[in-house]
């Protein structure tokens, strides 16, 4: 997966069912797997803090497209037996 506006892809560390982004220096990054098993999501799903407290993320976003696919195979992944 190309991301538009980047000459770099996620690590496999990086990607879960769907990429969440935050801002670092107004520049947009994948949170990685390691951040979200140490944080928990607060405010609706708008930050994620970390357990220590020191670290938050805000202004998290997921793409669109992103979603279509990780809604299309949550279909899949569910779909009865014989279907």
């Amino acid at each position: 997966m190309v991301l538009p506006g980047f000459d770099w892809q996620p690590s496999d560390d990086e990607l879960a069912l769907v990429p969440i982004y935050t801002q670092e220096n107004g520049v947009p990054r994948v949170v990685t797997r390691i951040e979200l098993m140490l944080a928990r999501f607060e405010g609706g799903g708008a930050r994620l803090v970390h357990r220590d407290r020191t670290l938050v993320h805000q202004d998290l976003r997921i793409r669109r497209i992103d979603l279509a696919g990780a809604i299309e195979r949550l279909k899949q992944a569910h779909r009865p037996a014989g279907d």
